[in-house]
C-alpha cells in the first residue's frame, strides 16, 4: 500500500526489484539482468553487495 509507513531506502528498493526479477525469470541471470536493463555482470555484482543469493 503506497503512502502508509516509513519510505524503504533505495537499497531496499533495488533488492525487491532484484528478488521480483529473479522470481520472474525463475532463477534465469540473463533473463532476470534483461528485465532489469542490466548486464549479468551488472546484476552479479549488484547480488553481491547486497547480500542475495
Amino acid at each position: 500500500e503506497s503512502g502508509s509507513g516509513a519510505p524503504i531506502s533505495i537499497g531496499e528498493a533495488e533488492r525487491r526489484a532484484i528478488v521480483a526479477a529473479l522470481d520472474s525469470s525463475r532463477g534465469h541471470q540473463g533473463k532476470a539482468a534483461a528485465l532489469l536493463g542490466i548486464s549479468r555482470k551488472g546484476l552479479w555484482e549488484k547480488r553481491k553487495r547486497l547480500g542475495i543469493p
